[in-house]
């Protein structure tokens, strides 16, 4: 009886040291599935970020590429040469806020010059042409207005006034007594207006505009506020 009591033990002994191994075993097993599948997530993140920043990088190429591009294909057009057509093809700018305020300063014609800008490209000019205070204004005292539709900055700060609606006198300040057909257009820097100009036959076709060469100041306007 003993003997048999014995034997029954032994067995239920091994049996639990048996089930133990199993249980443990299982577990490194489990622990190790849960390891790979962990790195093998982190490898899936890694290779999306891998994929989002090429992605982004590619983008990003893509537009200075395009923006070199159109750069580029502007420079090709501003020459000493540049037809009608092509100035019609340049891009058109906004108001510069630097241009907006009032402006004043003379000329070889015009004794004072009062300029005012608005933002929305309004241009109100009273030029003086009278010798001195004392002589009559009537008809030496000219206001114009324009309003500027069309700009275009050929290069920094230098603009070409390619269209504009009312009195083009008003884009000229201070001049007068010009013939043909006068393109005008300005220098904005150190605020300072600097009235510049192009002149061309009346036919549009025949126009030639040197958009490379340094203009003619014909006149400088100080800003006052």
């Amino acid at each position: 009886m003993k003997k048999t009591t014995m034997n029954t033990l032994i067995l239920l002994a091994a049996s639990c040291l048996l089930v133990a191994c199993s249980s443990k075993k299982q577990e490194s097993q489990t622990t190790q599935s849960s390891t790979t599948q962990t790195s093998t997530s982190s490898t899936t993140v890694s290779s999306l970020t891998e994929t989002t920043t090429s992605s982004s990088v590619s983008t990003e190429t893509s537009q200075q590429n395009q923006e070199s591009q159109s750069s580029q294909g502007v420079e090709s057009l501003v020459s000493s040469t540049t037809t009608h057509s092509q100035l019609l093809t340049l891009p058109a700018t906004s108001i510069p806020n630097d241009l907006v305020g009032t402006w004043q300063g003379s000329s070889q014609q015009a004794r004072q010059i009062d300029m005012v800008v608005t933002a929305d490209g309004t241009v109100t000019v009273t030029n003086d042409f009278r010798q001195n205070e004392n002589q009559d204004a009537n008809g030496l005292v000219q206001t114009f207005t324009a309003k500027i539709s069309d700009l275009v900055e050929y290069k920094p700060n230098h603009f070409i006034i390619r269209n504009a609606e009312s009195e083009i006198a008003a884009l000229l300040p201070g001049m007068t007594g010009l013939g043909g057909r006068i393109t005008p257009g300005f220098i904005l820097e150190n605020s300072q207006y600097k009235v510049i100009l192009w002149g061309n036959p009346i036919d549009s076709s025949e126009a030639v505009y040197d958009l490379e060469t340094e203009p003619t100041i014909h006149v400088t306007l100080n800003k006052l506020d």
